[in-house]
């Protein structure tokens, strides 16, 4: 995988859906991922109901295609995020 095409991929669709609808599905997804993935202390970080944590975790894994229990999958997550710092720095 070329690292340009793995934040394609990933972060890039986000990024999109978030500019085009106003919602905050990169920087709720930069956060479970900063809190281990766990979606109480995740919800609390970002001040929104459990339940909300839930809903856009649910449009995140239907528009990137990622499955939140797949080791690989969160480490492709984390390694994009760190592109995303890289290119934001280029």
């Amino acid at each position: 995988h070329d690292l340009q095409e793995l934040y394609n991929e990933t972060l890039e669709i986000l990024e999109k859906y978030d500019l085009k609808t106003q919602s905050e599905l990169t920087n709720t997804l930069k956060a479970y991922i900063d809190c281990q993935q766990n979606i109480t202390k995740t919800a609390k970080q970002l001040f929104i109901h459990r339940n909300t944590m839930f809903y856009r975790l649910d449009q995140i894994r239907e528009l990137i295609h990622i499955d939140f229990d797949s080791k690989d999958d969160i480490y492709k997550l984390q390694t994009a995020f760190y592109i995303k710092d890289i290119l934001n720095k280029i």
